[in-house]
């Protein structure tokens, strides 16, 4: 009769050992195991033999105590004398009292406040002709700007002839503006007008100039100085 097992109920597996007994032999069992649970049981009974603590004597006990190191004892050095045999506050008040002497002896004094008042700087007296007065009245007075008018005269041109200047006789602070109404571009020239240079004007572009002083200012195109003209500025 198969043993079942106890947990899931299904026949157990039971592994023997062959042991001789005298001319023949018999299967003695040692185990059983569920293959499906893997619940197992010993059937030699070794599982149920608890082993006794094997006794120590106290005094090999006592032997074998590891005994605690002894604190290391710190030894504290010697403080050195010092060679000099001074006082360190002695040295520190001995430098102050050096460094005060040689700032004492080397820094100059401070100036004196003098109570006296100050004599006044004598004025040079100009002498001379009165052109020469005028002269430096001349260069002492300040150059004045000119105030645009708001006016604005026009010039048309082009690379081949002139065809209308509005500009010819204007006021000082008035706006001059030149237009190329032709189809080629050209360069306006000036020697007159002061820091005008060359003006490059393509088709239907402008240059404008406002007047600051009275005079008669001429200009002309490049490489054709026939086509010119003129303007008068009235103060």
């Amino acid at each position: 009769m198969e043993d079942k097992c106890p947990k899931c109920g299904n026949f157990l597996i039971t592994k023997t050992i062959k042991k001789e007994l005298g001319q023949g032999s018999i299967d003695y069992p040692v185990s059983q195991m569920c293959p499906k649970c893997n619940w197992s049981k010993d059937l030699t009974g070794a599982g149920d033999i608890v082993p006794k603590p094997l006794a120590i004597p106290e005094e090999e006990i006592e032997k074998n105590k590891v005994k605690p190191a002894a604190a290391p004892v710190k030894i504290r050095p010697k403080a050195e004398p010092s060679s000099s045999g001074m006082n360190p506050v002695i040295i520190v008040v001995l430098a102050i009292f050096v460094v005060a002497a040689l700032a004492w002896v080397f820094l100059p004094p401070a100036p004196k406040q003098s109570s006296e008042t100050p004599t006044p700087t004598p004025v040079p007296t100009i002498t001379g002709s009165p052109a020469a007065t005028a002269a430096v009245a001349i260069t002492n007075t300040p150059v004045t700007e000119v105030t645009p008018t708001g006016a604005q005269k026009w010039i048309q041109l082009d690379s081949y002839r002139i065809f209308r200047n509005d500009a010819s006789n204007i006021k000082v602070g008035d706006k001059v503006t030149w237009k190329n109404i032709g189809k080629d571009p050209f360069t306006l020239l000036s020697n007159d007008i002061p820091d005008f240079g060359e003006k490059l004007l393509d088709n239907d572009k402008i240059i404008s100039y406002i007047f600051k002083k009275p005079g008669t200012y001429g200009f002309y195109l490049k490489n054709n100085e026939n086509l010119n003209g003129s303007i008068i500025v009235e103060p």
